[in-house]
């Protein structure tokens, strides 16, 4: 889908700490990396990561944020938990996310140093 001429845009703002913390084993870790690598390539994907050092106080929580370009569909929020899941479709709320998510991409790097550092911590595995 990500790869289709009328593909969807994805912009990703990744904690740092998911480049240190494998799921699985290094190898696993190495090939999430080299995949990511391999897709920010393409124009439509976009990838920031928010060091440990900057806030990242926006969102308390991992969150998704859909957007979409006909007007009649409003944009959804995502959020997983333990048990289950939650789709936001209330407009006040739909604005707390997107205010999130901006300031998530401005604390974060830019994407072409988010490339390097991705670069950095795969050559580091």
């Amino acid at each position: 889908m990500l790869s289709r001429p009328d593909a969807p845009r994805l912009w990703l703002v990744l904690d740092e700490s998911v480049l240190h913390r494998p799921i699985g084993d290094r190898e696993v870790l190495k090939a999430q990396i080299d995949h990511l690598l391999e897709m920010i390539q393409q124009p439509n994907i976009s990838v920031q990561v928010l060091p440990f050092d900057r806030s990242g106080y926006s969102a308390d929580s991992a969150f998704s944020l859909l957007r979409f370009a006909e007007e009649e569909l409003p944009n959804i929020a995502y959020t997983e938990y333990l048990t289950g899941a939650h789709y936001i479709d209330k407009r006040d709320e739909i604005e707390r996310y997107s205010r999130a998510l901006d300031m998530l991409a401005v604390d974060a790097e830019t994407p072409d140093r988010s490339r390097q550092m991705l670069m950095k911590r795969r050559a580091e595995i």
